[in-house]
């Protein structure tokens, strides 16, 4: 079956604006890059549906994206798990913030791409873990390549997927751990 590229969650116009990645998929799709059959773009229970879903009849790609309802929280985690690669959106006027998507779907363990400025805490943090696919979130040269990239990596298996230890630092056990690390500190040095 296709490549599934999946993002799960909401899609805000400013914050999360998809409008860009949707001509980055049409332009592919035109080049003969992308097809139906190889490549499948779900967006779950991203909201503004009256927005987009006339964006993706015009563009001619309503075949390639789906905007699908959302989920019961299990049932989200189980559908991350099970695509082939999870989808980041987020503008740069949230660079000073990481949303706990990300941590989510790091949690999982599947192949990350970040349609999101590299200079920002998502695209620092993104880096920091060994992903480089990310691209800003209106610049749909750089989307493309990112899209394509991530298709090549999944058929040949060089996609990129953080080592389980890198990301269980974030986990409630794993920072908690450090922050009991900085105490230990603070009370040796205040002794």
């Amino acid at each position: 079956g296709p490549c599934v590229f999946l993002h799960s969650g909401n899609l805000y116009p400013y914050e999360r604006n998809p409008e860009h990645f949707f001509r980055a998929v049409a332009e592919l799709r035109g080049d003969g890059r992308i097809t139906p059959e190889n490549v499948r773009f779900d967006l779950r229970g991203g909201g503004y549906a009256d927005r987009y879903r006339p964006q993706l009849e015009r563009l001619g790609i309503a075949d390639l994206v789906r905007l699908l309802p959302g989920l019961p929280y299990r049932d989200a985690l189980a559908e991350m798990r099970a695509a082939d690669v999870l989808m980041l959106f987020q503008a740069a006027n949230c660079n000073r913030q990481i949303p706990a998507k990300l941590y989510e779907y790091l949690y999982v363990g599947r192949p990350v791409i970040g349609f999101t400025d590299p200079a920002g805490d998502t695209g620092q943090l993104m880096g920091e873990l060994g992903i480089r696919a990310i691209a800003p979130l209106d610049e749909v040269a750089t989307i493309k390549g990112v899209i394509l990239g991530a298709l090549r990596g999944t058929t040949d298996g060089t996609i990129h997927v953080p080592a389980r230890d890198a990301v269980m630092r974030f986990s409630r056990a794993g920072t908690t751990e450090r922050l009991a690390d900085l105490l230990d500190e603070v009370t040796r040095v205040g002794a």
